[in-house]
């Protein structure tokens, strides 16, 4: 029973994270400009997802690299394959038929192809049809990192979870100073995986500790203070930029502070909508998070695309920003959701069918 109700608010925490993600990428405001709507959750809904990545890791994994990669590796990586490589494959197509904006440059060349491919099948493409898995890849290499910290600290017989901890901080701390205050070009994927083991750590530390039920008012009402603080201060400065795909943010405590407040908010909350509708609408979500994060934006494209011709729901299709209007924008939100949901559930059907045929 305890396991069944750790799951299920999970899975709502998940749910929550993956449609701020969605709503973050469609260029509306449900509010003034001086609500900071926007900076209330940029600075954990993404992390947020590594530190609840972090929740059910193994310690027998961790200390084993190649049992982690032998988990890992289907799990993420190929999942990540499949949708990375058809999408550069057809990245000239989607341009030819007016898909893809035109700001966006074909692949002219063998060098441009072999360039794309390879970062394909090395986990570092940013291929736009399916940009937002750049996440799972970073979990990916997030999770080996770490993998070989732990490994590297047993080898010397360091290993406990301080020297874990210590490690993995001073790693993000590095990363993210090399990323946000030097010259040093850096992959942004491996800058954002390296700066993801404290997050992923952290995560496997509370939900292995003996207090992981965020069920604490008080704490709360702390995090809610924290993430409101962090809006109208520095979530509010000027030129401030803020996205883990390339590894930005302020600093390594507002990063860590800003993540935990925001998991913690998000948990609470989780937990208290378990057994309600929208709980379990939330939990689906949360459950099929890596194909709302896959197929989202290839469906927002393509809605937008289809209802760019109405006036009424101001729509701009000139790039992947998808500025739009009150309609414009619950089109855009729930079509792409359900979208996803009848696609791979056609395709489990399908997959269902031709298993029971051969």
């Amino acid at each position: 029973m305890l396991v069944r109700k750790r799951f299920e608010f999970v899975d709502i925490a998940k749910g929550i994270c993956i449609l701020l993600i969605i709503r973050g990428h469609i260029n509306y405001s449900f509010f003034p400009e001086w609500v900071n709507e926007n900076e209330f959750y940029t600075i954990w809904y993404v992390s947020g997802f590594y530190l609840i990545g972090g929740f059910f890791l193994k310690e027998a994994d961790l200390l084993n690299p190649k049992v982690l990669l032998k988990k890992k590796i289907p799990a993420l990586y190929l999942k990540s394959l499949y949708f990375f490589l058809p999408a550069t494959l057809l990245h000239n197509y989607l341009l030819q038929i007016g898909y893809y904006p035109a700001s966006i440059k074909p692949f002219t060349t063998l060098t441009d192809w072999g360039r794309a491919l390879g970062k394909v099948f090395m986990g570092m493409s940013f291929e736009k049809l399916v940009e937002p898995l750049w996440f799972a890849l970073a979990l990916f290499y997030g999770l080996v990192f770490l993998s070989i910290m732990a490994y590297g600290l047993k080898s010397i017989n360091k290993y406990s979870h301080m020297n874990m901890f210590i490690v993995s901080l001073i790693a993000c701390a590095i990363s993210g100073y090399i990323s946000n205050y030097t010259d040093i070009h850096f992959p942004p994927r491996i800058a954002t995986a390296v700066s993801s083991t404290v997050l992923i750590y952290l995560g496997y530390l509370i939900f292995n500790s003996s207090y992981k039920s965020f069920n604490n008012k008080y704490i709360f009402v702390i995090s809610l203070v924290i993430l409101l603080s962090y809006t109208y201060t520095i979530g509010a400065a000027p030129g401030l930029l803020i996205g883990m795909i390339v590894n930005e943010y302020p600093d390594i405590i507002t990063l860590l502070i800003g993540t935990l407040a925001g998991v913690y908010f998000i948990c609470y909350l989780s937990c208290y909508l378990e057994h309600s509708v929208l709980g379990v609408i939330l939990a689906h979500c949360g459950k099929e998070s890596f194909y709302l994060m896959a197929l989202h934006i290839m469906f927002i494209r393509l809605l937008a695309i289809l209802l760019s011709k109405y006036p009424i729901c101001g729509i701009s299709i000139d790039d992947f920003t998808f500025n739009t209007n009150f309609i414009g924008f619950f089109i855009l939100f729930l079509g792409s959701i359900v979208l996803t949901f009848i696609s791979i559930t056609l395709v489990r059907r399908i997959k269902r069918l031709i298993c029971k045929i051969g």
